[in-house]
């Protein structure tokens, strides 16, 4: 199936590891030419690297998403080497679970910053010009955590939930110039953000009693959903949020 994002530029933050390679590998292989973003400029370029070894085009950069100025550097520099950007993948993330009782003001505000806050400063950015070439797709990556809750992340939730709120009222503002905005909700995944708390039979076991599909996720189930909305298949659906989480919430 032609998903029709053939030499469209994707831009992919947090694409250094877990699920924002799995996306840049995904986009590469439909064709799309792939900025990876991540703090690490390192891991940017090594999933960069990656790509152009299976005939994929792709480069890496380093963006700091809390930054609004390097969220607008980022894109500024893909216009410059690209010529446009057509999709923009918010991947970037932290987790950093504590009662909430427990948490420190720092914590919580990284939390925010990388989470809420480097979603809007990239979307900020990116969707300028996609608003102005009368074409894009932004997806972000929330949590289930925000649309139910989670026991010992409150300010997560409250971030991944703002990233859903946020992304419904943008696409209301961006829809007459053909920009879709949406959301993809993972359930438990097996990156490196979750390598400490996945991993142990007996732990895994109890956790799984709750994910009718009795396993976790991995990055590929989250980029197949991203891709899709990223996707012309998808040219009529905006402001939604998908839970790819194995069965885990049904909201």
């Amino acid at each position: 199936m032609d998903l029709g994002i053939r030499n469209r530029v994707a831009l992919v933050t947090g694409g250094g590891s877990g699920i924002g390679a799995a996306v840049a590998r995904s986009m590469a292989a439909e064709g799309a030419r792939v900025v990876v973003g991540d703090l690490s400029v390192e891991a940017a370029e090594r999933t960069a690297a990656e790509i152009r070894a299976s005939g994929g085009a792709a480069r890496g950069a380093r963006v700091d998403v809390t930054s609004a100025d390097s969220a607008e550097a980022w894109v500024l520099e893909a216009l410059k080497n690209e010529g446009a950007v057509g999709i923009l993948v918010n991947s970037a993330g932290v987790w950093l679970p504590a009662p909430f009782a427990e948490q420190t003001a720092e914590r919580a505000a990284k939390e925010l910053a990388v989470c809420l806050h480097g979603v809007m400063n990239c979307a900020r950015a990116a969707m300028k010009p996609m608003v102005a070439a009368k074409w894009g797709r932004i997806v972000s990556v929330a949590s289930d955590a925000g649309r139910v809750g989670e026991r010992n992340m409150a300010t997560y939730s409250a971030a991944k939930g703002g990233v859903i709120a946020f992304s419904k009222a943008l696409a209301k503002e961006v829809g007459s110039a053909w920009v879709t905005v949406n959301v993809v909700c993972p359930g438990t995944t097996r990156t490196p953000m979750t390598q400490n708390f996945v991993g142990d039979p007996e732990q895994d076991k109890k956790m799984l009693r709750a994910y009718a599909l009795r396993r976790f996720g991995e990055p590929s189930d989250i980029a197949n959903a991203i891709v899709f909305l990223s996707s012309e298949r998808a040219s009529w659906i905006t402001g939604q949020t998908l839970s790819v989480n194995g069965g885990y919430s049904m909201v």
